[in-house]
């Protein structure tokens, strides 16, 4: 699952398919993060600074519990 991870995450930053929405980039970089993806890592720290603070909490404690 880790590929659909973050295959899901670059349609979210891109626009690919969906509306552009870095929050769920983030989540889902962050998801495939915790499986050990280099890349996903480097997309986590890159888009960190794009979702706003007061949701950033919540969308890493929904990564984190996934």
């Amino acid at each position: 699952m880790l590929d659909s991870q973050y295959n899901l995450a670059q349609l979210y930053e891109t626009g690919l398919g969906v509306t552009t929405n870095s929050a769920e980039a983030y989540r889902w970089y962050l998801i495939a993060a915790q499986s050990g993806d280099q890349e996903s890592l480097k997309k986590v720290a890159a888009l960190k600074a794009q979702v706003p603070s007061d949701g950033r909490a919540e969308i890493e404690r929904q990564a984190k519990a996934f």
